[in-house]
């Protein structure tokens, strides 16, 4: 272990800068997970002007990192019966007004793949930028729905990256927003937190996970940054599934074991939500995670961005490990890197001690 922690320091100090000069990470909470190790590492500082290291307790924004949580609550919910895959949106909502399209209803499998033709956000977002979410209503997003159109044909178009490029001709931030407000209804939920830790939070132990931080809370958040500059927190109203949990690193690997070695009360569940749904011309999506083959092992895996935090998970299952990277600093692909390359040292690492 001692090994493996000097390989990953190697690796990640030249990414940090306290004062997040040239685009560098101001604080980041790194953590592993194999077959005899656990633990968050931490480097930098959790604010800018901060002398306070992050570590596996400290709460950082984990943007589009929600989604696969939000696909494995789907996921529940179709093994447990209340639910299929394919279907159609309206069945969740029947009261509201959704987008069309000839022979083609939208279904929740395409909310949680990015494969539904909808915009990444609606026309109608009511705040100030950089949180131009805040303040939106379910009303608000039914208005704007029912006049939307479909940019295309549900199941035919995808997100998917290439290296360390995202093309998001599909990508839709509005189509996991419209899922978490669907399985809200269907669970009768009174918000996404709450819904959040009913079928995940309270199962997995993830205590801190939560899009609003109780007061109590406070003092471990993260703040967050860009090009040397602090950020506003990140608010997002209605479309909280999307991207508005914060989350620790701790809790970031309750979630990455859960999908590594599941409880049985949630196996067929995870079973289902790694299980590629969509694979148009080899850009493969499971439910809310990438998954791509390479030298024989299959990855899962995510990005995660608000405007000032930047976050990435994978792991894979063959044999079972897994890394998360939670930054403080905005639109970096350095998360995703640092996420790669400790994950492939620690399967060198695993290797070389078989």
């Amino acid at each position: 272990v001692a090994a493996l922690r000097a390989q990953i320091d190697a690796l990640v100090a030249p990414e940090i800068d306290p004062t997040g000069a040239g685009g560098k990470i101001v604080g980041a909470a790194v953590g592993i997970i194999g077959p005899d190790v656990r633990t968050v590492l931490g480097y930098g500082v959790s604010a800018l002007g901060s002398t306070v290291v992050p570590g596996g307790d400290t709460l950082f924004e984990i943007g589009s990192n929600t989604e696969p949580m939000t696909g494995l609550i789907l996921a529940d919910g179709v093994v447990k019966g209340r639910m299929r895959l394919d279907d159609p949106v309206s069945r969740l909502l029947p009261n509201a007004v959704l987008p069309t399209s000839p022979g083609a209803p939208l279904q929740l499998v395409h909310l949680a793949t990015h494969t539904g033709g909808l915009a990444n956000f609606p026309d109608n977002l009511v705040g100030a930028e950089p949180n131009a979410a805040a303040g939106y209503t379910r009303a608000l997003l039914f208005d704007y729905l029912g006049r939307a159109p479909l940019r295309t044909r549900p199941g035919a178009e995808m997100a998917y990256t290439s290296g360390r490029i995202l093309y998001q001709s599909g990508y839709s931030n509005l189509g996991f927003g419209l899922l978490g407000v669907a399985l809200q209804d269907a669970a009768k939920s009174a918000s996404y937190d709450a819904l959040f830790v009913e079928y995940l939070g309270d199962p997995l132990g993830m205590k801190d996970t939560r899009v609003n931080v109780p007061a109590s809370s406070a003092a471990r958040i993260a703040r967050g940054s860009l090009t040397g500059m602090a950020e506003v927190p990140s608010q997002i109203d209605t479309l909280e599934a999307s991207g508005a949990l914060r989350s620790t690193g701790t809790d970031m690997l309750a979630f990455i074991a859960a999908n590594l070695a599941p409880p049985a009360t949630l196996a067929d569940a995870v079973a289902l939500s790694q299980t590629v749904q969509f694979d148009l011309g080899g850009r493969k999506m499971a439910l809310g995670f990438s998954v791509e083959t390479r030298n024989g092992r299959t990855y899962f895996s995510k990005s995660g961005g608000t405007p000032g935090f930047t976050s990435h998970v994978r792991f894979t299952t063959n044999p079972s490990a897994g890394v998360v990277v939670l930054t403080n600093i905005g639109q970096t692909d350095a998360a995703e890197r640092l996420a790669e390359t400790v994950l492939e040292a620690m399967l060198d690492n695993s290797s070389d001690n078989d």
